[in-house]
């Protein structure tokens, strides 16, 4: 994280320039000693000589102070990971004073506004009250209308759009969403067939591959999320829900998304769970599919790094430089909660309650919250 350091920057422009202290101090109109305290970091020139000394040294201002206030991708993440621990462990009014104090500080670095906006949507439920929750909401909506105003990086500026989006559908501003997004859902337009058809035609094969398995992971991620959220909304309809249902767990299934992805995975069987326990007959499809998803749940660890397998196998590089919102959840502690309160306060569960192999899931999730041998069954 780069600060301000004035001095060392005098010393290598006065050092390009050719000329002593003297001579700064000179044309500056004020002492050597002066000068020397500048470039020894004692003391700082006056605010009204900042831009003569830019204009004199052929720089700008922010030049002449040496301050960028950029943060690296490795940053971003060291700065998300230590604020989601403060908020699952700390004070919530605590932690999100520190997140603001981070926010003023770092006001023109777009990637990590929207990292902290990706940070306050994934931590607001803890928030006290519902009206501190609305609160959190809306300044993630400042923070993206900022990012899609004043970046010039497209792919940021539509990543704002979209999270903009989901904020106001969580407000249950539906109205302002199709504002945002229209209500016409556009063809797909891919350019990454394009991008790896002109690797192939440079000779460049590992490029090629490289990006079409980006292309095909990241519409994997989609497809599956899609469905889950269509199987949601179609619980009312018991035959497309089963349709959409078999091919979703035969996507899970085809592309081994449990390793991949657990967290798909989970909210899948979680589904069909739902689904399932809303016929008595189907108690045990029920059960089976919420044993299926605490057994995912307690033997993988979350946040689940965003990896590949031996499909995905050109991805690492790609991976690493991501700072996406999908790399960077909420922590095990909070889903684990999420992932307890859903099972046991679920309306639709409530005829299970009595059910031993019930019981014995919600017992798991409780012997593994106490730390219990299961920790050691984790991939």
């Amino acid at each position: 994280m780069k600060e301000i350091n004035i001095g060392a920057t005098i010393i290598t422009q006065r050092h390009a320039l050719g000329i002593t202290q003297d001579v700064l101090a000179a044309d500056m109109g004020v002492s050597k000693a002066s000068v020397s305290k500048w470039e020894t970091g004692q003391s700082y020139p006056d605010i009204t000589l900042l831009p003569q000394l830019a204009a004199y040294f052929d720089i700008t201002l922010d030049e002449l102070l040496a301050y960028a206030p950029q943060l690296t991708t490795v940053e971003i993440k060291i700065i998300y990971q230590q604020l989601a621990q403060e908020f699952t462990q700390q004070n919530f009014d605590t932690s999100y004073q520190h997140c603001q104090s981070l926010i003023k500080r770092y006001y023109a670095c777009f990637p990590f506004l929207m990292r902290m906006v990706t940070l306050l949507i994934n931590h607001c439920s803890l928030a006290p009250t519902p009206e501190i929750q609305q609160t959190v909401l809306q300044q993630a909506i400042t923070l993206c209308i900022r990012v899609r105003t004043k970046s010039e990086d497209v792919q940021l500026i539509k990543e704002a759009l979209t999270t903009q989006a989901f904020c106001q559908l969580s407000l249950n501003h539906p109205a302002e969403v199709l504002r945002l997004l229209s209500d016409r859902v556009q063809p797909l337009v891919s350019d990454e067939t394009l991008i790896a058809q002109a690797q192939q035609q440079l000779g460049d094969l590992k490029a090629a591959e490289k990006t079409f398995q980006i292309s095909s992971y990241q519409y994997l991620q989609a497809l599956t999320s899609v469905l889950l959220n269509y199987l949601q909304f179609s619980a009312t309809n018991p035959q497309r829900s089963e349709m959409i249902l078999q091919r979703l767990l035969g996507l899970i299934d085809v592309f081994d998304i449990e390793h991949l992805n657990p967290n798909l995975a989970i909210q899948a069987y979680l589904q069909q769970a739902v689904i399932a326990s809303a016929n008595s007959s189907q108690r045990e499809v029920a059960l089976a599919a919420l044993q299926q998803a605490v057994t995912l749940f307690t033997h993988n660890l979350f946040p689940t790094p965003i990896h590949g397998d031996t499909f995905f196998d050109q991805l690492a590089d790609w991976l690493d430089e991501l700072t996406s919102g999908i790399a960077l959840v909420r922590t095990e502690q909070t889903i684990q909660d999420t992932l307890r309160e859903f099972i046991l306060n679920y309306p639709a569960f409530a005829p299970l309650a009595d059910e031993p192999a019930y019981q014995k899931i919600v017992q798991q999730l409780d012997s593994f919250n106490n730390g219990d041998d299961q920790h050691e069954n984790r991939h």
